[in-house]
């Protein structure tokens, strides 16, 4: 039976629809049915491929996670301030850092003067048991001394009395005037104990040729450059072109600056050897000491 509403009339009719057949309308019903099971089946399909790709995406993402993990566990420590400060250049040759450790494995010394100029007229010698001191305006003179051993321990320091002026540029420089040395001893006070420390060893200093005229040769030491040694690693440049470009300079500091090495106190002696220390480490392929 099926209501119709005429608006035209505003009128109802009813109208009486045949029914179908019985074992037609079961067969209709099981289609029916059978296309709802079909339907719920692929949706079902849908829902268990979608729940799939969740659990993989999950499970790839756990696994990258886990990967990240070990990659994170298995690095090195971070390094502290002093390690990143160090790092050995790709460019030193073989046989420079093959000679620096021969040097460092024989116990060498480090020794470093402060001094009232870069110029000496004479070289120190010993003279009837004592040591010249050339007390005059026309020499240079030792002002401070500072030797360490290979491990970082200082060994000797002392302030020495040049008995002579100081230029007020040297002063400006390393702040030692002549006040801060007069009462410390001279070097023929000086020199018997740095006789001792280091009569017949390997010393190494930066440009050691100059440290040498300030020390007798009598006391047969064995010198090692560490200025000739980055010049071989580095490459030499002139003065002039260190005049203008960092990168190209042979001095303590701007090798220190060049390798990444953190200096010790500049225009100390006791500084100088600290950073010369840490140079020839470098060079070496050494890690530096804490």
């Amino acid at each position: 039976m099926q209501i119709i509403i005429d608006r035209a009339t505003c009128a109802i009719r009813i109208v009486f629809e045949e029914a179908a057949p019985p074992a037609e309308q079961a067969a209709l019903d099981e289609r029916a049915a059978v296309a709802e099971a079909e339907a719920t089946v692929a949706g079902l399909r849908e829902l268990l491929q979608y729940q799939a790709a969740i659990s993989a995406d999950a499970r790839a993402a756990a696994e990258a996670q886990a990967q990240a993990q070990a990659l994170v566990e298995n690095l090195p420590p971070a390094p502290s301030y002093e390690e990143r400060e160090v790092r050995v250049h790709s460019t030193v040759p073989f046989s420079v850092a093959q000679k620096m450790r021969a040097v460092l494995a024989a116990e060498p010394l480090f020794l470093d003067y402060e001094t009232t100029g870069l110029r000496r007229g004479v070289q120190a010698r010993e003279v009837g048991g004592g040591y010249t001191t050339t007390a005059s305006a026309k020499y240079h003179q030792v002002i401070e001394a500072a030797v360490m051993d290979a491990k970082g321990r200082l060994v000797f320091h002392s302030r020495v009395n040049p008995q002579r002026g100081i230029p007020a540029r040297i002063s400006e420089t390393n702040g030692l005037d002549p006040t801060s040395v007069a009462a410390a001893p001279t070097w023929g006070e000086v020199a018997p104990l740095l006789k001792q420390i280091l009569q017949g060893r390997t010393v190494v200093a930066h440009n050691a040729a100059f440290d040498a005229l300030f020390t007798p040769p009598e006391w047969g030491i064995e010198w090692v450059c560490t200025k000739a040694l980055a010049d071989e690693a580095f490459g030499r440049y002139d003065w002039f072109e260190a005049q203008h470009d960092r990168r190209k300079s042979g001095r303590l500091a701007d090798r220190l600056w060049q390798c990444g090495l953190k200096p010790g106190p500049a225009h100390t002696a006791a500084g100088d050897c600290e950073s010369v220390l840490r140079l020839a480490r470098y060079l070496a392929g050494l890690k530096q000491q804490s």
